[in-house]
């Protein structure tokens, strides 16, 4: 008798199991959440690494487009907090990476804030804050449905999976090949003003923040881990000619840094800078959709034809 229970039980328990496992996979196909894909995708040689910056500003489609690292290209960049260079995003990146080719091609977005980090105002201790965040306690990628994520950082009640619109957000797209598309309509006026608002803020801010020698190492160890696996570029995104001139203040000679790097490492610096007269961002500091379409194929063209595409000037007239 209680045999006969305790295997119906186990029993029982196992297709509950089976039921979760179908329904969680068969509700999280669509947008869940900014970052989700990223830990179900394959193991890839074709990564964007870097922080928000880099999530919103190359798509990775035409980065390596008519490549042979189309197919299974991955932008795994995620946020300034969540992914600094670091131990927690370095031990992500080995997770994720296809170790059986030594033919990748890398692409790292740098900026001088991606070497720095927050001192707390009171403490004046420095803050890493990727410590405390879901990267540093992942212990499964390439997995989908990746139980282990849903259960651990969906940061919604679950059942908002079964009952949501599952097409997308609204406001963003969260692709297959992992780069957030922030659908903001092309507005020079209200972007002109949401950077002005930003650059206040980033001037407030900035004091706090100092050069980690401990981020410049960990950019330094995931360069040489990677290049065992094919080539690295770094690279840096346009900004607002103003919180370039702000962040250059910060590291002085962050240009240099990073090409002494690269070639100390056999890699590449490519910097792309926004077109005088022209509107790349939506806040001073991320790029509208327009724009990272058009930075990806140049930077497609910088690796794959060792060419240097001057930007288009993009301005609201040619989005109406």
């Amino acid at each position: 008798m209680i045999k006969d229970f305790l295997l119906k039980s186990v029993l029982l328990t196992l297709i509950l199991i089976a039921i979760c496992y179908l329904l969680i996979w068969k509700y999280t196909n669509g947008y869940v959440d900014d970052f989700y894909i990223k830990y179900t995708h394959s193991k890839s040689n074709a990564l964007i690494i870097g922080s928000s910056r880099a999530l919103q500003g190359l798509n990775p489609d035409s980065v390596y487009k008519n490549t042979e690292y189309s197919y299974n290209a991955l932008n795994f960049a995620f946020t300034s907090a969540n992914s600094p260079y670091s131990d927690v995003y370095l031990n992500a990146i080995k997770k994720v990476v296809d170790i059986n080719s030594n033919k990748g091609i890398f692409v790292l977005e740098v900026n001088p804030m991606s070497l720095c980090t927050k001192k707390d105002s009171i403490s004046g201790e420095i803050e890493h804050r990727e410590e405390k965040l879901p990267l540093a306690f992942q212990l499964f990628f390439n997995q989908r449905p990746n139980v282990e994520y849903i259960f651990k950082h969906y940061e919604k009640p679950l059942y908002k999976l079964f009952i949501q619109n599952n097409a997308d957000d609204s406001f963003k797209i969260l692709h297959q090949n992992g780069w957030l598309e922030v659908k903001i309509k092309f507005d020079t006026i209200a972007f002109r003003k949401r950077r002005d608002k930003n650059y206040k803020t980033y001037l407030k801010s900035y004091p706090n923040y100092s050069f980690d020698s401990l981020r410049y190492k960990k950019l330094i160890e995931t360069i040489a881990w990677l290049s065992d696996f094919g080539k690295v570029y770094l690279v840096r995104l346009p900004v607002d000619s103003k919180v370039l001139e702000l962040e250059n203040s910060n590291v002085t000679n962050f240009t240099e840094l990073m090409q002494q790097i690269a070639a100390n490492h056999k890699s590449e610096y490519i910097q792309f800078t926004q077109p005088e007269g022209s509107i790349y961002t939506t806040d001073g500091g991320h790029m509208h959709r327009y724009a990272t379409s058009e930075v990806s194929k140049a930077l497609n063209k910088a690796i794959f034809e060792k060419t240097i595409v001057k930007l288009k000037v993009l301005i609201q007239n040619d989005y109406n």
